[in-house]
């Protein structure tokens, strides 16, 4: 085989796994955020990630929000839906700004 052979033999097999490196990740899709990933139920991944706050806000299981910066992305919200027994998501955003809190509120009430 000469060196064309194993460069081409080399790009298409790092292409294979490439491709089937983002099938995986298309399909855990771990934010929740693609309409046709597999229909699993993903736990939150780390409790102050803002990634995963746009996959929380339109799920159904929650009807109540805390809703805020540093202070409300530390609260608990298993503790507040055992208290108000009600399901909370905690979409508070570190060193969030008003804006943010605003947007995250309105995704979370437009679902």
């Amino acid at each position: 085989m000469t060196w064309t052979g194993y460069l081409v033999s080399f790009a298409w097999r790092l292409a294979l796994l490439a491709a089937l490196f983002l099938v995986t990740v298309v399909l855990i899709d771990p934010y929740d955020t693609l309409s046709f990933s597999l229909p699993a139920d993903r736990g939150v991944i780390t409790p102050v990630d803002a990634r995963h706050h746009p996959a929380l806000t339109p799920k159904h299981q929650f009807d109540n929000a805390i809703v805020g910066s540093s202070i409300a992305a530390q609260m608990n919200p298993k503790r507040f839906s055992a208290w108000f027994e009600g399901a909370f998501a905690n979409i508070g955003l570190l060193s969030a700004r008003p804006w943010e809190d605003r947007a995250m509120l309105e995704l979370f009430l437009r679902r």
